[in-house]
């Protein structure tokens, strides 16, 4: 299973990388984001949530990881153009379980 720190930078390459969400996130350094995700030190987990949200990744899958490389949101598979049903890791198209 991958790190916290790794799970952070793959969910940071979904907004362009590290430099890019340290923009993004509130109150948050270059630094102390290169920390987290060199997994240095840890984030709060309003910033867990932050980081989630901006990365449209599930917060379960950034604090504990999964089966899936990235646990997509529902809103993630709306913007791709598709209904879906949210099976724990796995988010699922709804025209694939016809």
């Amino acid at each position: 299973m991958i790190g916290l720190g790794h799970r952070i930078r793959l969910a940071a390459d979904r907004v362009g990388g590290l430099n890019h969400l340290a923009t993004l996130l509130t109150d948050v350094s270059r630094r102390t984001l290169t920390e987290w995700a060199n997994d240095k030190t840890e984030p709060r987990a309003s910033s867990l949530s932050e980081i989630a949200s901006i990365t449209d990744v599930s917060l379960n899958w950034l604090i504990n990881g999964g089966t899936s490389t990235l646990d997509v949101t529902g809103d993630q598979a709306r913007k791709d153009g598709a209904a879906s049903v949210s099976y724990t890791h796995l988010t699922l198209p709804t025209s694939d379980l016809v």
